[in-house]
């Protein structure tokens, strides 16, 4: 069964997004999710996911493997427009 969920993917936002989360936070963030040896390497693949009241930043890689970075509610760069309705199997 699916369910809705809302994605955000615009890169400029993300880009600054990643800026305030920083580069030790994300390095920890891909070491706690076991990709510390296949860092992303494009900006192409991250997304924002809102699901449930949580929103969180996703990496998708070429090969269709996603993977939950970290949480950024509460973050300053969270967007409020540009969400689009995506189907979750």
């Amino acid at each position: 069964m699916s369910k809705v969920v809302f994605h955000h993917t615009d890169i400029k936002v993300i880009k600054l997004l990643l800026k305030e989360i920083g580069k030790d936070r994300y390095d920890c963030a891909l070491q706690d999710a076991g990709l510390s040896n296949s860092k992303p390497i494009t900006m192409h693949g991250f997304f924002i996911e809102w699901d449930e009241g949580n929103i969180d930043l996703h990496y998708t890689y070429p090969s269709g493997i996603s993977f939950k970075l970290t949480t950024v509610l509460g973050m300053q760069r969270v967007p409020f427009e540009g969400w689009e309705l995506v189907r979750k199997l």
